[in-house]
């Protein structure tokens, strides 16, 4: 058994798909993380605001407010700028997507990740952006 981080690195998963939701929190969870999900765009402001989550995992296409707003507003929230952000889509139009959202948002996007995903590659990512916290 590993000791138990001092301090746990907050994560942040807005997704529409229970599935997607699932295997995320259990994998950050298992490496030390603290993992907030909700599954509507609704509700991520209120818990960006809430929690100040280290990294923020957005699917573009979330039913509510979609990722595109929420990004906007994260770029007017000062605190919160402090958050690693990873943009996930799903769009047939990968490339163009992320484009579009760089040069809009690039300011703020830590990295990018295309449905269907690699668990392990994005539990790496996110490690890697946070300077390896809670890593073993």
């Amino acid at each position: 058994m590993h000791p138990e981080p001092k301090s746990k690195a907050k994560i942040l998963i807005a997704d529409d798909e229970p599935d997607t939701l699932t295997l995320f929190r259990d994998a950050f969870e298992e490496e030390g993380y603290q993992v907030f999900t909700v599954s509507n765009g609704t509700d991520a402001p209120r818990v960006i605001q809430a929690e100040r989550p280290d990294a923020i995992i957005l699917d573009l296409k979330i039913p509510g407010t979609d990722g595109e707003t929420i990004l906007a507003d994260l770029l007017r929230e000062k605190p919160v700028q402090a958050a690693k952000v990873f943009i996930m889509t799903g769009f047939n139009d990968f490339d163009v997507t992320k484009t579009r959202v760089r040069n809009q948002f690039g300011a703020i996007i830590a990295d990018y990740l295309e449905k269907p995903v690699d668990i392990h590659q994005v539990v790496a990512m996110i490690k890697y952006h946070l300077g390896g916290e809670n890593q073993s």
